[in-house]
C-alpha cells in the first residue's frame, strides 16, 4: 500500500511499553513509497513506538502498537504494519409512531 503515513514515538525508558498513555505527544514521520515500504535514517538508540494510519483504512489489531528497538549501528528492518479497509454501517432512528429521532446517540460495540 502507498502512500501511508508511519510516525515513530521514542518510548521513554521508564515508561511501561504496555500503556498507551505512556507515549509522548509527537513523534517523526514518514510516507511509504509506491512498493508501501518506508524508512526512518539517522535515529537515535532507543525503544519506538510505530503506528501508521491512512484515510480509508485502520490499523489491524496486530499492528496497533508496534514496539521496535534501534540499536547503536544495526538495522531494524522487522517492522510490517497491517491496515484494513474500514467499512460503513449508516441507517435511521424512528420513534414508535415512525418519525425521526434528533440528536440520538448510537454507540456499535464488537460482538464478543
Amino acid at each position: 500500500m502507498r502512500k501511508v503515513l508511519v510516525i515513530l514515538r521514542l518510548v521513554p525508558s521508564s515508561a511501561s511499553t504496555n500503556t498507551p498513555a505512556a507515549l509522548p505527544p509527537g513523534g517523526i514521520g514518514t510516507t511509504s513509497d509506491a512498493a508501501g515500504k518506508f524508512t526512518f535514517q539517522d535515529l537515535e538508540p532507543g525503544t519506538y513506538a510505530a503506528t501508521t494510519s491512512r484515510d480509508g483504512y485502520v490499523a489491524a489489531r496486530e499492528s496497533l502498537r508496534q514496539i521496535v528497538t534501534v540499536k547503536a549501528g544495526e538495522t531494524a528492518d522487522e517492522l510490517k504494519l497491517k491496515l484494513l479497509r474500514t467499512g460503513v454501517i449508516s441507517g435511521r432512528v424512528l420513534d414508535s409512531d415512525g418519525e425521526p429521532v434528533r440528536n440520538a446517540f448510537i454507540q456499535i460495540r464488537p460482538r464478543t
